[in-house]
């Protein structure tokens, strides 16, 4: 090849675009900017309040150099390199990482972080995960949890949150975005909630949710001033979000809730309810001191297992829900005048179903630190094929009744489908230890397949009618009523 050919040749590709990084220097560098190439910031950029709009597929690299004062819109950016720094900046868009940090984000005119709201929704907005770092956070506003995006704490992380009107703190599957519901379906994890003002509807909610995580986090609203009159961690249908909010595949576990001190009389709300949710599991937590604990209503395959309850007043209350297990859980009533069940089955109003296929295994019901206020350590209150087995409930001898079959009231049976179902049927009670309590397998009706089988009773055994079967119990003394004749018709299945 000639010299001639080969200068020609040479420069017709010194024409064509260079594949290498383009380095950024001055503002004036972003205004010139094109998609799909790579960037690298040389030195830090104060932009002087204008916008600029990052072109689509681009790589923004930085080396210790920060961009300030200005905002910054970004079209699947990646965003790479050491010390990334953005200073007093408003942003929008999405960007292609799987991860932002906090620490990429100072707002130095600030005086909370409020600023990190906007960094949040980029997260959602791009499927990422936001990273705290581990210190101390002050939000003021709702924070906003859908798609894809992860919260994700170190372990000792703290947020803590002023309620400022708002009534929730975070709102996970919120309202419908450009007329289509929004899902949430990422993790909040390892982070330390401490509500510092106000009265809470719910603290965190799970509406429309599926496949959703919240662990090893805790939640404290036990602050002077602080309450929280519904949940603190709520996966519920609410038409004031999302019409209708749905929830599937929702893990709840290692948490810690605390509401009250434990010498409080607080009108607070359930630490955990769930409603009208599928395929859920409640493991490992502890519950501090609250007035009404965990509650699941109108649900299907729920797992509640090994956690530790310290109860005011409080139970594991399932309502209206199919498929539950509730299995070596730890329930401990903390104050004296505590009237609390530890564990109810029964229907509320408004549901279109009894409650059916329970299992009630291994958990451990204290009330030896409660006084003799009459209540009940599982109470079953209408409901359909429960097992009682292998639960120990112990506590005072003299007032509490440990185990209870009973009918659900007349006035419940509106909405259901087969509301002669009201009367308990096919329950089984064995092998369960009641340590100085009354063990009450009795009604006032007639009930059809109750076994009493192979429990240890230390005081008495009330059995009102000849249908239970009754073998293999270790008791002191068995007292048999009468069975009762009004009202049986009733209770004829429909």
């Amino acid at each position: 090849m000639s010299n001639g050919i080969f200068s020609i040749l040479f420069s017709l590709l010194c024409l064509l675009p260079c594949p290498g990084k383009i380095n950024i220097n001055e503002y004036d560098d972003f205004l010139g900017m094109e998609p799909e190439r790579t960037y690298v910031l040389k030195k830090n950029i104060d932009l002087n309040g204008n916008h600029i709009v990052i072109p689509s597929g681009c790589e923004l690299g930085f080396n210790g150099c920060s961009i300030s004062n200005g905002s910054v819109y970004f079209n699947k950016t990646q965003i790479k390199g050491r010390g990334v720094l953005f200073r007093n900046i408003t942003i929008g868009g999405k960007v292609s990482n799987d991860k932002l940090y906090a620490k990429w984000f100072v707002d130095s005119t600030a005086s909370n972080d409020d600023y990190l709201v906007d960094v949040i929704k980029l997260a959602c907005e791009s499927d990422a995960s936001f990273i705290f770092e581990d210190r101390q956070y002050s939000f003021y506003k709702p924070v906003f949890a859908y798609g894809k995006c992860n919260l994700i704490g170190s372990g000792k992380t703290i947020v803590k949150s002023y309620e400022n009107g708002q009534k929730i703190f975070i709102l996970a599957g919120n309202t419908a975005i450009k007329g289509k519901p929004v899902t949430w379906e990422g993790k909040i994890q390892g982070i330390n909630f401490v509500a510092q003002t106000g009265s809470y509807n719910y603290y965190l909610g799970l509406l429309n949710v599926n496949g959703c995580e919240v662990s090893d986090c805790s939640f404290d609203m036990s602050r002077e001033g602080v309450n929280c009159y519904n949940k603190v961690i709520a996966s519920v249908n609410n038409a004031n979000f999302s019409n209708p909010s749905k929830g599937s595949n929702i893990a709840i576990m290692r948490n810690v809730i605390k509401l009250q001190d434990e010498d409080e009389n607080r009108n607070n709300g359930e630490c955990i309810g769930i409603e009208s949710r599928t395929n859920v599991l409640i493991e490992g937590n502890i519950i501090y001191n609250t007035r009404d604990d965990l509650g699941i209503h109108n649900s299907e395959s729920v797992v509640v297992r090994n956690n530790n309850v310290f109860a005011y007043d409080g139970r594991i209350y399932v309502s209206n829900s199919k498929n539950v297990e509730i299995t070596g859980n730890n329930i401990t009533y903390v104050f004296s005048s505590t009237t609390g069940m530890g564990i109810f089955v029964g229907v509320e109003q408004g549901y279109d179903q009894i409650p059916e296929h329970i299992v009630i295994k291994k958990n451990v019901i204290d009330y030896t630190r409660a006084s003799e206020n009459p209540c009940y350590g599982i109470r079953i209150r209408g409901a359909n094929y429960v097992d009682i087995v292998d639960n120990v409930i112990k506590g005072n001898p003299t007032a509490r009744i440990a185990i209870e079959i009973i009918e659900a009231k007349a006035n419940q049976r509106d909405g259901l489908l087969n509301a002669g179902m009201l009367v308990p049927q096919h329950i089984r009670i064995e092998g369960n230890e009641t340590n100085g309590l009354w063990f009450a397998g009795y009604a006032d009706y007639k009930v059809e397949d109750l076994k009493v089988l192979n429990n240890t009773i230390r005081k008495e055994v009330v059995i009102t009618h000849p249908d239970i079967v009754f073998k293999g119990n270790i008791l002191n003394e068995l007292i048999t009523r009468s069975v009762p004749t009004k009202h049986l018709n009733r209770y004829k299945k429909m």
